[in-house]
């Protein structure tokens, strides 16, 4: 149902004799729908690169959400292995980290969690719930590559140092 004000109604009918319809009893009640949209992605980009140790996540939140609402979030990272996409590594490899975030929309990498491989894939997604633990949805999945920035080489051709007297 679109995002409105319902009144849901249920009656109880009763067929006589003589094919008629008698209404026995009748309740209605008044009901909110309201529909969200799940967070969306937004960094790191899907099928993107990495080069940062502690990337940023970020994602939007749902909306609607009622005003002074501190969502809570579940960002979830899972390794993708050999031919997985990302969905399907999402749904059956064990999570690479869970950290709960509350209520920010935006989370660098913790320093102190498993340090992601050079040249792994992996799968994210944010899952969105109020204080009171009711889901608020769950973002799509994402995959990056994280690939370190290799320090540039650096050369010295012979004879290019010189000492310096005193």
């Amino acid at each position: 149902f679109p995002t409105g004000q319902y009144q849901l109604c249920v009656s109880i009918f009763m067929r006589n004799i003589n094919g008629g319809i008698q209404t026995l009893s009748q309740d209605c009640i008044t009901q909110s729908v309201e529909l969200t949209s799940p967070p969306l992605l937004i960094a790191p980009v899907a099928e993107s690169a990495v080069d940062l140790k502690y990337p940023i996540f970020t994602w939007t939140p749902p909306v609607p959400v009622a005003p002074r609402t501190r969502l809570q979030y579940l960002l979830k990272i899972v390794e993708i292995h050999g031919r997985q996409n990302a969905g399907s590594a999402m749904q059956s490899n064990p999570a690479w980290l869970e950290q709960p975030v509350s209520g920010s929309t935006t989370i660098q990498y913790p320093p102190a969690a498993r340090e992601l491989k050079a040249g792994q894939r992996y799968a994210w997604m944010v899952a969105a719930s109020t204080p009171d633990g009711f889901p608020m949805g769950r973002s799509e999945v994402w995959e990056f590559t994280y690939n370190p920035e290799k320090p540039p080489a650096v050369r010295v051709s012979p004879g290019a140092l010189q000492a310096v007297g005193r």
